[in-house]
């Protein structure tokens, strides 16, 4: 396996069912999220982008800047290392709160949130999905071992 880093915003690669393309988060170390967008067929059997659209947004603290990035998502991951109460900490250590990744889900009109990356020093969970869904609603954690269909 080798690896290549990434030099710029934009096309990562592609097959025939999807478009991978990247863009930098706000995080102290270079950190990168992805947009993987599902080609739809033509009745030529050409294809084209347009179809459903999942976005990682990786490690980053709360920045608007990712609302153009992932506008109209119908799922997005979003790191939600803290809960709200601990806003400055987030801040600090270039992370997101539960309220701060719902916020951006909501500017950027997606459908689904996930949430995850949470701090281990909470021993329970539920509560950032409870925070998240006071902003918007469609919010799951994801949790290891939990499958979502996508849509």
């Amino acid at each position: 396996m080798q690896f290549h880093p990434l030099p710029e915003e934009g096309f990562v690669a592609e097959d025939k069912q999807t478009v991978i393309t990247c863009f930098r988060t706000n995080h102290r170390i270079a950190c990168w999220g992805f947009l993987f967008t599902e080609k739809k067929t033509d009745p030529d059997g050409h294809h084209f982008a347009g179809g459903r659209i999942y976005a990682f947004c990786a490690d980053t603290k709360y920045d608007e800047r990712l609302v153009e990035k992932i506008r109209g998502a119908d799922w997005i991951y979003h790191e939600a290392t803290y809960l709200d109460d601990l806003k400055a900490t987030a801040e600090a250590r270039f992370h997101s709160t539960s309220k701060q990744a719902a916020t951006i889900a909501l500017k950027a009109g997606v459908k689904h949130l996930l949430i995850g990356h949470f701090s281990s020093k909470y021993a329970q969970l539920e509560e950032f999905q409870q925070e998240a869904a006071e902003i918007f609603p469609e919010t799951y954690l994801a949790l290891e071992g939990t499958t979502f269909r996508f849509r």
